[in-house]
């Protein structure tokens, strides 16, 4: 592969932000030079076809990609991907569309990858929170029950993190 920017192994949001500007490009161009070939199939559907077209070229570079990742750019790889199916949900009209690139990261391999990677991070965050001296002070919940400390710092850490 040529050594241009949107081809660097560190920067998947390089590609993944140029697909997306091709499909706010040509999706309406698609649509009036080719919808004729679709007769049956409404608007929504037609975008939906032109865009999976366009996921399917991101899925031959992270399938090309995801193997010669180490773990910091895998959970890199997986923060972007998911960026860019937000994107895909949030501006444009497919309510049925299903991103054949989150299937990449349900294969057995990769997801199991992905799991121990989560699975790592969790126990480094929970002990971090239990080696603190106060984990187990009782603190005021906002409804009236006292909770622990550590309770506390795990529950905000998840609404932070928009999971919760």
């Amino acid at each position: 592969m040529r050594k241009v920017k949107t081809n660097d192994i560190k920067k998947p949001e390089w590609y993944l932000t140029k697909l997306l500007s091709w499909i706010r490009e040509f999706k309406e161009k698609f649509q009036v030079h080719f919808g004729s070939l679709f007769e049956n199939e409404n608007e929504a559907t037609i975008t939906a076809l032109f865009v999976e077209q366009f996921c399917e070229l991101a899925v031959l570079k992270l399938t090309d990609d995801i193997p010669k990742l180490d773990d910091g750019l895998f959970t890199h790889y997986i923060d972007e991907v998911i960026k860019f199916h937000r994107e895909l949900k949030d501006h444009l009209p497919l309510s049925h569309f299903k991103s054949p690139i989150l299937n990449l990261f349900t294969e057995e391999k990769t997801l199991n990858r992905w799991l121990q990677l989560e699975t790592i991070s969790s126990f480094k965050f929970l002990s971090t929170v239990e080696a603190d001296d106060n984990c187990f002070e009782e603190r005021e919940s906002g409804n009236g029950y006292p909770i622990p400390a550590m309770c506390v710092r795990v529950l905000t850490s998840v609404k932070l993190s928009g999971r919760g």
